[in-house]
């Protein structure tokens, strides 16, 4: 794993454990200003989070091309050949259907 993506997991479970805190606080009468304050802190903090901790890998990116060249028939086909609803999967059952077509 990148260190990116270590950094990015540390910070969403930090920021879940911080938001599972804040509940446990509302449910036992911790005033709600309070409470709400910590929220906006939280929502603060959300937002600071990169979107995106990586770049997508050249392999990624075409599929991400190929994806979005289908029309929404090719997609539905593509999905039903991967057994799947995520585009990555029917990306992955195209490249095993070329490799079989391929000598």
């Amino acid at each position: 794993m990148a260190a990116d993506d270590f950094d990015l997991r540390l910070d969403l479970t930090r920021t879940a454990a911080r938001l599972r805190d804040t509940a446990w606080l509302l449910e036992r009468g911790q005033d709600p200003a309070e409470v709400a304050k910590m929220l906006r802190e939280l929502a603060e903090e959300v937002v600071r989070l990169p979107v995106n901790a990586r770049e997508p890998t050249p392999q990624e990116r075409l599929g991400m091309e190929w994806w979005n060249g289908l029309t929404e028939i090719e997609r539905a086909r593509w999905l039903e050949a991967a057994g799947s609803a995520r585009p990555a999967d029917a990306w992955e059952a195209f490249q095993r259907q070329q490799d079989k077509a391929s000598p």
